[in-house]
């Protein structure tokens, strides 16, 4: 759905006249440009289907509708997001940060991403545990696993 959404925000622009489309034998090479990349990449079957990578896809249409985040820039103004855009997953919310349909909420929205997904999860209350019994626990597993080793070695 989020493709869909980049390729309706580049349509609109075509409609509008803000974009240009490539000229027809620019549209047939790039086709036959990425159905030699499939076939090299992908195994030939009879119920082949279209496919691609997500987050390619992804950027080359952000890149159309000119919404795509400059990380470099990013990382000077704004090094939190910056770095949730780089090692976080790829949301739909980092393509309306800038540019035609930019978002108010978005930052907030990548920002909260990894919230947002762990929630779900939490369906009941647990209680907290003591992280220095359980620092202790480990050291006497390790203590004992190196006692162990050592036995086994000289006998």
């Amino acid at each position: 759905m989020p493709i869909a959404e980049l390729q309706g925000r580049w349509a609109t622009q075509v409609f509008k006249g803000l974009k240009k489309l490539p000229s027809q034998s620019e549209m047939m090479a790039d086709i036959s440009k990425t159905q030699e990349e499939m076939a090299k990449r992908y195994v030939e079957s009879q119920r082949q289907t279209i496919q691609g990578d997500y987050i390619d896809s992804m950027e080359e249409m952000a890149d159309l509708v000119g919404v795509r985040p400059s990380l470099l820039s990013l990382a000077f103004s704004d090094p939190k997001l910056a770095s949730q855009l780089l090692w976080g997953p790829c949301t739909p919310a980092q393509f309306r940060l800038q540019g035609p349909g930019k978002w108010d909420g978005a930052r907030k929205t990548i920002l909260s991403t990894d919230d947002r997904i762990r929630k779900p999860m939490k369906t009941r209350v647990t209680e907290k545990s003591d992280s220095a019994a359980s620092a202790v626990t480990v050291g006497r597993l390790m203590l004992a696993v190196i006692l162990f080793a050592v036995i086994m070695a000289y006998f």
